[in-house]
């Protein structure tokens, strides 16, 4: 039987660092503008993650429309797509040692896609929201060191990740 973390996708491993493009115009809107989205439970499910650099679980989610781009193999992402990736700690299974399972919740990150008015950003902003009464980070409020990362897949869109494959 293959353990739990051999089931994962792993598509996104980039270690973030600080971006100082922002303008003070793109710190403003990301602060004041950005809220969480009430409906992202019943978004769909797109793919998981591992990330060895954070030893955490990671379950990426879309909006419809996100979803819909993504289904259709877009590298463009046209406004409105939103995108999740809710994440916990890695622990071992009590009963199963060898599977790795999420252990305690961590953040939820969010990108939302508005080419207007993010455009100094690649179109997206990016927030964070921390802990079980999902408190909105504010270390990183402008999303820099996001976007830092993001960068390195600049040609799809800012986006890492990308579906994962089910039998039909």
């Amino acid at each position: 039987m293959k353990t739990n973390l051999s089931m994962l996708v792993i598509l996104s491993m980039a270690a973030c660092s600080a971006f100082a493009g922002a303008t003070p115009e793109t710190k403003k809107i990301a602060a004041k503008e950005v809220e969480l989205p009430k409906d992202f439970r019943q978004w769909q499910r797109v793919a998981t993650s591992y990330r060895t650099d954070k030893n955490s679980l990671r379950v990426i989610i879309a909006n419809d429309i996100a979803w819909k781009a993504m289904q259709a193999g877009s590298k463009n992402f046209p406004d409105g797509a939103k995108i999740g990736k809710i994440a916990w700690k890695e622990k071992h299974h009590e009963k199963w040692p060898a599977a790795i399972v999420p252990g305690e919740f961590q953040q939820i990150d969010f990108m939302q896609k508005d080419s207007k008015q993010f455009a100094a950003t690649g179109g997206w902003n990016f927030s964070r929201w921390l802990g079980t009464d999902l408190k909105r980070e504010t270390k990183d409020i402008e999303g820099q060191e996001c976007l830092a990362c993001h960068t390195a897949v600049k040609d799809s869109d800012y986006v890492f990740t990308q579906p994962a494959m089910m039998p039909k």
